[in-house]
């Protein structure tokens, strides 16, 4: 994913810690028990003049309140539930309208 290569690049990361993040990232996603779960419960948090906008949680559960709006659970290898959350972060173009609206990678 293009986002991974441009945060490892302004992080100064080398190829070693490169390959076991992709390599975490991946056994997540390629996990069949994996299911990325429904927008609910969430609210949008505006900066920047309203141009920029992140989907929170509003979840009464404290393991999910202000995480994410965008996350799975999956089970891991010794068959534990597990959560992965990844912020999202939306913003409308200069000059665009909200039909423009794109996420932040």
């Amino acid at each position: 994913m293009l986002s991974f290569k441009e945060q490892f690049i302004v992080e100064y990361r080398d190829s070693t810690y490169i390959k076991e993040e992709w390599n975490e990232f991946v056994t997540v996603y390629d996990n069949p028990t994996c299911e990325l779960q429904p927008f609910e419960n969430y609210k949008m948090e505006f900066f920047g003049d309203d141009r920029l906008v992140c989907l929170r949680q509003i979840s009464t559960d404290v393991r999910l309140r202000e995480q994410s709006a965008l996350w799975g659970k999956f089970k891991d290898k010794d068959g534990n539930t597990r959560a992965d959350f990844h912020a999202l972060y939306l913003y409308i173009p200069k000059g665009e309208g909200l039909e423009y609206i794109q996420m932040i990678r």
